[in-house]
């Protein structure tokens, strides 16, 4: 199950699109539902209640319907409707946390050691975690040692248009551009903070929309708010930007518009943090006034920016439709039978699959090393 959002939806989409030769089927709120817009990939969607009790219900109620093979839980909220499910097998339940909720910046130290104990309660509820990024693997593999971890990498959707960047200014200052949700993951104060240490040497510009007071925060800082545009309204928005500044405080749903900013032949400067480290992308910045002035760089000279686009390829190779729909397959196969699988957004689908597992499923991703703790960073 998955708080779908905006952010989020995307994700959702590609992972459904990526395996065709499953039955999906969506257990979701009625308003996240039109953002999934998933109709063309979806054998059916199934309500789900605004209260906690209900949803707890209709969890339970879909899987006795459908007897789906697994239920792919999407999100903390989703994975504990799932997860708390005692009619539901462990080994039917694959887990996709998409940003653990303990890494918030945007709660407090209670509330993130509560979320912390709560994963370690319920991690032997789910015999695969399916990690939307690297970070999230080395994260699970502390917190589910015995159980299979398989990296999904995010990929940008096949319907967004492709539209290349050039090195140019199309007015009479370079556009740094940022992309989202304005809520506290993708951080629309530091972005803000960022327009403004550089007010003078680059126009600064949102494409999405949110709460009303981060449209004034962006707004007092000179930063223009596009308001909600479609895939291809924001791929053409970014084709005439010259740099993409990544402002997010925590992972979350927003990498696919970093990859989508790459994929248009933009530079990226991400804030520093766990997860863009993990990346390995070339430009971090530890401050929104760093982060300002590697945006001026790469907007205005071409031998910096040449180079920092032939490290960012490098580094967003593995992001790519055919790795993720790989690893996809690899969480969906099972022993001996076929498949039916539930998703779930805040919310979950089902899907029913064709593929079959192996008995023993190495329980780390390349790369990942479990080590003493949740809290280690």
């Amino acid at each position: 199950m998955t708080s779908l959002n905006d952010d989020c939806a995307p994700v959702v989409r590609s992972y459904l699109a990526a395996c065709p030769q499953i039955e999906h089927w969506l257990l979701t709120s009625p308003e996240a539902e039109d953002r999934v817009q998933l109709s063309s990939h979806l054998a059916g969607v199934l309500p789900l209640p605004p209260d906690h009790r209900g949803r707890f219900r209709a969890v339970a109620n879909a899987y006795q319907s459908l007897q789906p093979d697994f239920v792919h839980a999407h999100s903390t909220s989703a994975g504990s409707y799932v997860r708390l499910n005692r009619g539901i097998p462990a080994q039917s339940i694959i887990y996709s946390p998409h940003g653990y909720s303990f890494e918030r910046r945007d709660i407090s130290l209670w509330q993130r050691i509560l979320y912390v104990l709560t994963e370690h309660c319920l991690a032997g509820r789910a015999t695969t975690v399916a990690a939307t990024s690297l970070r999230e693997a080395n994260l699970a593999a502390r917190l589910h040692r015995t159980h299979r971890i398989i990296h999904v990498p995010q990929v940008t959707s096949d319907s967004r248009a492709r539209v290349m960047s050039a090195f140019r200014q199309p007015g009479p200052l370079p556009v740094a551009v940022g992309m989202g949700t304005l809520c506290a993951q993708t951080d629309p104060d530091y972005f803000a903070k960022a327009a403004a240490a550089q007010s003078g040497r680059l126009q600064w510009l949102w494409i999405g929309d949110g709460d009303d007071h981060y449209r004034q925060v962006m707004r007092a800082a000179g930063v223009e708010v596009t308001g909600h545009l479609d895939t291809t309204e924001a791929a053409e928005v970014l084709a005439q930007a010259s740099v993409y500044v990544h402002s997010a405080a925590w992972e979350g749903c927003t990498t696919p518009n970093l990859l989508q900013a790459a994929e248009a032949g933009l530079p990226v400067v991400a804030r520093q943090y766990p997860a863009m480290r993990a990346l390995r992308l070339p430009t971090l910045a530890d401050s929104p006034t760093e982060c300002a002035s590697h945006a001026v760089n790469l907007s205005r000279s071409q031998c910096d920016r040449t180079a920092h686009l032939k490290l960012l390829a490098e580094a967003l190779a593995p992001y790519n439709h055919a790795a993720q729909a790989a690893r996809l397959a690899e969480a969906y196969r099972s022993k001996a039978f076929v498949p039916r699988i539930i998703h779930g957004q805040e919310q979950a689908p089902v899907c029913r699959t064709d593929l079959s597992v192996p008995s023993q499923v190495p329980n780390r991703v390349p790369g990942v090393t479990p080590s003493a703790g949740p809290y280690q960073r």
